[in-house]
């Protein structure tokens, strides 16, 4: 892929490290290779030979994202409109039936956007869905390029069945609700960062000022459209800072000007929605472990991902070469995100977790592509049936 190419990265927020910062960076995909070497050649290396071309697995990443976009579809025109939808897709929504309806002002300028007056021949509720659909779809493509690359085939794929297949993934990308727009910019929020830090890794001078300002530029913009969605995603600023802290001991300084300067940006996208200092206390002071999306039991909805994740927590805590920072970073963030109330928006990290070691596991111990294959295919009867049956 020739530099002049690559520009359509920058509508996702992930922004693979591969293209960016050259071949000497790209041994710097964990961070930590200063200390464990042998990770460089591990399962998680990336593509030194081709950096410029897909990750293998890129075609069924393909295949499952479109399963993802055909569950959504389902969903989108089977499921009616329910009161907190019409309470943001319409522009003077009665006051009883929205009352305790947690308000989202950008989730409902994007609602108000849709022409749906205008396409009599389609159903008002499918097109003011669609962009929340594709929010969902940027989240899995995001997903899938970042797990491809630093997991390897299995690995990647191991993350994208678990997303794809997610009962609340597939509920936040079938609504109009401010869930999938969160949690696509706390997802980039955390890895634009990493790339930021990344960036810092190339020899001096060697990258241009739009190369080297793009990631916090991109940095900023995710983090402000998660913000004006729910302001609970700025909580996504500790986790940013320590990941680059962390990174770039030797460059915290410069690290954190980039960071700052996307708070800048951030900031200005978030007020222009109303966003104030006092709604993330709010949102911290509601915590709970009842996810906004998913009817019933949210945890329940999820038994194949929470048993990926608890085999693979295991087999963390035993196994000291899986503690590496690619998987332990994702992990940190699961507990955080559920103890704020949005387990929903966890499960591309809880599904990054386990597909990061699981790729590691399975080229050490083949046994463990049976339990992944197992489980990954409990996920996809979990996802087809649970979304069947709403």
């Amino acid at each position: 892929m020739g530099p002049s190419k690559s520009v359509w990265y920058l509508f996702l927020p992930c922004v693979p490290l591969g293209r960016l910062e050259g071949r000497d960076v790209l041994l710097a995909f964990a961070c930590d290779i200063s200390s464990r070497p042998s990770l460089a050649t591990g399962p998680l290396q990336w593509r030194l030979a081709s950096p410029y071309k897909w990750p293998p697995g890129f075609i069924p990443a393909l295949v499952l994202l479109a399963a993802y976009a055909g569950l959504c579809a389902r969903l989108i025109t089977q499921l009616p409109m329910q009161p907190d939808e019409s309470c943001r897709a319409f522009a003077a929504p009665s006051a009883e039936t929205c009352a305790g309806v947690e308000p989202s002002p950008l989730a409902a300028a994007i609602a108000h956007a849709v022409p749906w007056r205008r396409v009599s021949s389609i159903n008002p509720k499918i097109l003011l869905r669609l962009p929340f659909a594709a929010f969902g779809l940027l989240l899995g493509a995001s997903l899938a390029l970042i797990s491809l690359r630093w997991y390897g085939t299995w690995g990647g794929l191991v993350a994208i069945v678990f997303y794809c297949f997610s009962p609340a993934a597939v509920l936040a990308g079938a609504a109009v609700r401010p869930d999938g727009l969160a949690a696509w910019g706390f997802y980039g929020a955390i890895f634009l960062a990493v790339a930021t830090a990344h960036t810092l890794y190339a020899a001096p001078r060697s990258l241009g000022r739009w190369r080297s300002w793009r990631n916090p530029l991109l940095w900023g913009i995710a983090l402000g459209v998660g913000t004006a969605a729910e302001p609970w995603v700025i909580f996504a600023l500790p986790f940013a800072f320590a990941y680059v802290w962390y990174l770039v001991p030797g460059r915290r300084v410069e690290a954190t000007l980039k960071l700052l300067a996307g708070c800048a940006i951030a900031g200005a996208i978030a007020a222009a929605w109303g966003f104030h200092l006092r709604a993330p206390a709010s949102a911290f002071g509601a915590i709970s472990l009842q996810a906004s999306t998913l009817p019933g039991d949210a945890f329940r909805a999820e038994i194949p991902l929470l048993a990926a994740v608890g085999c693979s927590l295991l087999a963390w805590a035993v196994a000291r070469r899986l503690r590496h920072f690619s998987n332990t970073a994702p992990l940190l963030i699961v507990p955080a995100v559920c103890l704020l109330g949005r387990p929903a928006s966890a499960v591309p990290f809880a599904a990054m977790f386990a597909g990061g070691v699981m790729g590691d596991a399975v080229t050490r111990q083949r046994w463990w592509r049976l339990v992944a294959g197992l489980l990954m295919m409990a996920a996809v009867v979990n996802g087809l049936y649970t979304v069947a049956n709403l």
